[in-house]
């Protein structure tokens, strides 16, 4: 995770630990690739059976997940508004 992190670092010279890990920071875009994999998997083992077994629906799943991630997306699409109003602005 803290590879992905680094990687978006202006300049890649001035990374923390950049000359101990380069490879490590040259590849940090795949830890984002990393972490969708693992979280699809994590998804579909605890989904399965109730999908498999008709207890749960498609559009049923596709709202329980809504409710769990839109509440963190606004808060963090607010902070970053605040963020950026604060540093342009002021």
């Amino acid at each position: 995770m803290c590879s992905g992190f680094f990687w978006h670092w202006p300049i890649k010279e001035n990374q923390p630990f950049f000359n101990i890990f380069p490879t490590l920071f040259q590849y940090g875009f795949l830890a984002v690739e990393m972490f969708y994999a693992l979280s699809g998997f994590g998804l579909v083992f605890g989904y399965e059976k109730k999908l498999l077994n008709s207890e749960l629906s498609l559009g049923q799943f596709m709202k329980s997940r809504v409710r769990k991630v839109y509440p963190l997306f606004l808060v963090t699409l607010l902070f970053t508004v605040c963020v950026n109003f604060f540093t342009i602005y002021l």
